[in-house]
């Protein structure tokens, strides 16, 4: 866990996305990583590779996104014994800067600050002086937790937000909670662990919320933790605190209090508050033992009534002011010869405790009492008498003062997790008796005691399966465990989590039946229908241990959702492979698993035919959002951007028979735990039409699906009425047109079909720019360039009729034959021989400087309704000038994404590459998000184009010669053959 940060800020003038490296001094390689963090986001390794003793370059850091605005980062201790000089930024400098903070600045980001004790607090947590702490042991089993802290975060506009807490969380058992804002599901959140001291948490998951107010709700996951303050960490410049003022009672179990906050309790009368401890879940040492749910000493085995004997129980206390305290225990003494042990805090002298006679179980005689100062301190219970068995400690006095917690050194590790069953008389299974079966089930299952299982709960639905006439009277229901392994274990936390993910639905419904047959529960029949990934909390693991080929299912899912679940493709994490998986059919189910969840597989319904003719795109330009396939369609893949799945892409087509009907249903947030493994898909007979992101790199997801009535038509619906298409294969075998001139896009300027939108599109070029004539904005996305006169001194752009984002355009910076001033006298410089676009824009105006227009620039924006393809590198064409044709088009449909000038040559006396003389471009795909109608970034009337463009000869593309749209004539393709026979000829005569 980081111990030091160091904090820097970037500011920002536009979208960028940005790297580092840094100069660093690392000695060996067990000191040569931290941590990197933006501020709200997950914390990421950065390794910086050995250096030895000299100071030198790191590799690159990870990619950060960012909009415009000021972001803070922090480098975080991960290793030590390294030293860090500078940080450089090596890519997003045109549009983002560090922003240098003074030593008279305080602080570099805005938080605000809420009191625990403000909250409305629900039982088990409790309000204690300055905060609110739930006992070590007084937590619910999985499914039965009702400890949680409520308030109000009030926002004047839309922004994302982030906490952190002040903090007592001493061990892996007791560093995390739930957190959630309004409807949105939990989500786990680690505090991270720091021992016997308070300290400021992780941050929290980082969540997307609206003008207004909005409830947020951190709950119990466990327990043993105390709190002092809420930070708000991101998003204090749009929101603050707000306290609940209705009141919510809750009763304690050891009190009668109904009050849940600080300004309440003083005027609410209560009974003495008590506090409980289970004894087995001490550290103790022989001859002392843990049994199912006690401690003993078995008879002849202890050394009697000497205070330095072996036997031990430890018990750790906190207390925030000094206090008197005592005790009493629930026990069993049989006989006067076992009815005593010592009892001391920390140093002091042992004192004999007398518990009095108890042949059942019964509270003993009060202890003696013992001083406590405030802070931590060790209560030992040491042997006696043999033969005496302890359950509970009860502090009597000083609980208003003091609390128990239990360190981890008494555990090997716990793993919890769940299952997915449908059960017929899920009531009679919902008994102690039927507890303790499935105790002895999920045993046998891990390859542990029974005494091991500390939890075993059911939560029946009142949701009756109908598919099955054999299980008319079953009902889905989630059976919750928890698994402690005492320090004697001879099995690890995470060998007992794989045993049970080895476990096939089969072979763990057979091992729980019998454990219900066993106990006599005839009437009760189990099926299991999934089995979750467990959670590990062990020493140096505090995080989720999940298997890779057993992701845990929505809890959601019943008989009802498998029985038309499609078949699971493998999983995919890039591009390439993610294009081989689905297209032509229906998705009905989404599961990822591994880090940021962007290893991805699909469920597919091969009985559910697509038209992967006219397929839409949907992509996010950040990592929260919703993308939602054009009416009537419905999800045909899943595609990756990037080499890791960093982001993802929705493809949708309309199905060739049924139809989509009803109204969207949204599933729950999957995974249930960041970074976890899970699957979910869509029930009965419905497919899915969209998905919803959350969290760094959509690593938190949510299924939207629709109901699909195959029945609605037997017959290939053409695609032409339903999305509106004008041109192009109609997904039947049909056409729904050709593009035919009009005005004055005739002959060969004649527009061409884009097939897979349905659409016919324009080309049409700029007037002209030169160093002294500026050109006027297109606003539209171009995909080819022209120039003539001397050194290609004027320059024009051919564009289509797509049109840009013109109120997020950016500019490049200039580029031209060589970096810097050309003469020590010339006032205008270039920056670089090339320039791109920021990711996800196109090329739209240029502007020319400098004499023959030497240096260049161009102005880029966000094509509307169509994303530019990122993730493969672009395609550069070859040079070109005035020489050789003056024209240059981005080859197969591609558009301008950047521009290159040759580098001039020093030793040359003609054709010397000057003044940006020969140019090449760089080109990339544009994909649609809509089809037909819908796509109202493509211009449909040639009358509405800019009116100082003129119609223009396309650029060749696999479009335009689609046999099937057949919209281009022979004029139009001789006309392009003809120029290309040109161009060759005037090649060869150069030679």
């Amino acid at each position: 866990l980081p111990i030091w940060e160091v904090h820097f800020i970037v500011a920002c003038t536009a979208a960028a996305s940005v790297r580092f490296d840094m100069e660093v001094n690392t000695p060996d390689p067990k000191s040569d990583s931290v941590f990197i963090r933006l501020s709200g986001q997950e914390r990421i390794d950065w390794h910086l590779n050995p250096s030895g003793t000299a100071w030198a370059w790191s590799p690159k850091s990870a990619s950060f996104s960012l909009g415009a605005g000021d972001h803070e980062f922090s480098l975080m201790e991960r290793e030590d014994g390294l030293k860090l000089k500078q940080v450089r930024m090596v890519e997003g400098m045109q549009q983002c800067s560090f922003k240098i903070v003074t030593t008279t600045t305080t602080t570099t980001v805005l938080t605000k600050t809420f009191a625990a004790t403000d909250c409305l607090v629900a039982a088990p947590y409790e309000i204690l002086a300055d905060m609110v702490k739930i006992d070590e042991g007084a937590g619910g089993p999985p499914g039965e937790r009702t400890g949680k802290m409520e308030f109000n975060i009030v926002c004047n506009s839309g922004t994302d937000v982030s906490f952190d807490l002040d903090v007592f969380s001493p061990d892996f058992t007791s560093d995390s909670v739930f957190i959630h804002i309004g409807n949105e599901a939990p989500r786990r959140w680690d505090t991270g662990i720091f021992g016997l001291e308070w300290r400021w948490s992780t941050v929290s998951p980082t969540f997307t919320v609206g003008s207004g107010t909005h409830r947020v709700v951190i709950s119990e996951r466990e327990d043993g933790l105390a709190f002092k303050t809420i930070r708000l960490v991101s998003g204090a410049s749009s929101c603050d605190f707000e306290a609940i003022t209705t009141t919510t009672s809750t009763t304690s179990t050891t009190s009668t209090t109904t009050t849940t906050t600080r300004a309440e309790q003083t005027t609410t009368t209560s009974t003495k508050l008590t506090r409980s401890f289970p004894i087995n879940r001490a550290s103790i040492s022989s001859p002392f033992r843990k049994t199912d749910d006690y401690v003993d000493i078995p008879e002849w085995a202890g050394d009697h009534y000497s205070p330095d004997s072996e036997g031990h129980i430890g018990i750790v206390i906190a207390c925030h002011t000094a206090t008197t305290l005592n005790f009493d225990m629930e026990l069993i003494s049989p006989d006067y010869a076992s009815d005593s042990v010592y009892i001391r805090l920390d140093t002091q002298a042992p004192q004999p405790w007398m518990t009095g006679k108890q042949t059942s179980w019964a509270w003993s005689w009060v202890s003696p009492s013992l001083q406590a100062s405030a802070g931590i301190h060790v209560l030992t219970l040491s042997e006696r008498e043999d033969g005496i068995k302890l359950k509970t400690l009860r502090m009597l006095e000083g609980a208003d003062a003091c609390w128990f917690y239990f360190m981890s050194g008494g555990t090997r590790g716990i793993v919890s997790g769940e299952l997915s069953v449908s059960v017929e008389n899920c009531a009679a299974l919902n008994t102690e008796a039927g507890k303790t079966a499935l105790k002895n089930g999920v045993a046998q299952a891990a390859g542990v005691s029974a005494t091991d299982v500390t939890a075993a709960t059911l939560s029946c639905s009142s949701r009756r399966l109908l598919l099955s006439p054999r299980r008319l009277a079953a009902v889905s229901a989630t059976v919750f465990y928890e698994i402690t392994l005492p320090p004697d274990s001879q099995s690890t936390a995470d060998a007992t989590s794989t045993k049970l993910q080895e476990q096939t639905t089969s072979s763990m419904t057979n091992l729980l039946q019998t454990a219900i047959d066993d106990a006599g529960l005839a009437e009760v029949t189990l099926t299991v229908v999934s089995i979750g990934a467990g959670e590990v909390d062990a020493p140096g693991n505090a995080t989720t241990t999940d298997a890779p080929d057993s992701p845990r299912v929505s809890t959601t899912t019943t008989e009802e959702k498998l029985s038309q679940a499609g078949s699971w493709s493998s999983y995919f994490n890039n591009e390439e492979s993610s294009k081989q998986i689905g297209a032509g059919s229906a998705v009905v189910g989404v599961g990822c698993k591994g880090q940021y969840c962007n290893d991805i597989r699909v469920s597919l319904r091969s009985d559910i035919k697509l038209q992967a003719e006219a397929v839409t795109v949907h992509q996010l330009d950040s990592d929260i959002g919703d993308m939602i396939c054009q009416a009537g369609q419905i999800m045909t893949q899943v595609t990756c951007i990037g080499s890791n799945c960093d982001s993802i892409r929705l493809h949708c087509a309309s199905p060739k028979t049924g139809s989509v009907k009803g109204d969207p249903v949204e599933q729950s947030w999957f995974p249930e735990t960041f970074h976890g493994t899970e699957d979910d898909y869509c029930g009965g007979n419905q497919v899915a039409i969209g998905i919803y992101c959350s969290g760094a790199k959509c690593g938190v997801k949510k299924l939207v699906c629709a109901e699909f009535d195959e029945d609605a038509q037997q017959e290939c619906v053409p695609n032409c009425g339903v999305l509106g298409l004008e041109c192009g294969d109609d997904g039947c075998g049909g056409s729904c047109g050709k593009c035919s001139g009009v005005g004055d896009f005739v002959g060969d300027e004649t527009p061409f079909c884009r097939g897979d939108v349905g659409r016919c599109v324009y080309t049409v070029s700029s007037d002209w720019a030169a160093s002294d004539q500026t050109m006027t904005a297109t606003n539209l996305v171009a995909n080819g360039m022209g120039c003539f006169g001397r050194y290609c001194e004027k320059i024009q752009l051919f564009t289509v009729s797509v049109a840009v984002d013109s109120s997020v355009a950016t500019i490049s910076p200039w580029i031209s034959d060589n970096k810097g001033s050309r003469w020590a006298w010339n006032t205008e410089a270039a920056t670089d021989l090339a320039g791109d676009c920021p990711d996800g824009m196109a090329v739209s105006y240029v502007e020319c400087q400098g004499n023959y227009c030497d240096n260049v620039r161009f102005k880029c924006g966000k094509p509307l309704q169509w994303v530019v393809d990122m993730s493969v590198p672009p395609v550069i064409t070859d040079w070109f000038s005035e020489e050789n044709g003056g024209r240059m088009n981005c080859p197969d449909g591609k558009v301008i994404t950047g521009m290159e000038c040759a580098q001039k040559e020093d030793l040359c006396l003609t054709k010397c590459n000057d003044y940006c003389d020969n140019k090449r471009l760089r080109c990339r795909s544009i994909i649609p998000e809509m089809a037909g109608t819908a796509l109202l970034g493509a211009i449909a009337d040639p009358d509405e184009l800019p009116g100082h463009m003129k119609a223009a000869v396309p650029a060749p593309s696999p479009w335009s010669y689609s046999d099937k749209a057949g919209q281009v004539n022979s004029a139009h393709g001789s006309g392009i053959c003809s120029a290309l026979l040109m161009l060759l000829l005037i090649q060869a005569l150069q030679h």
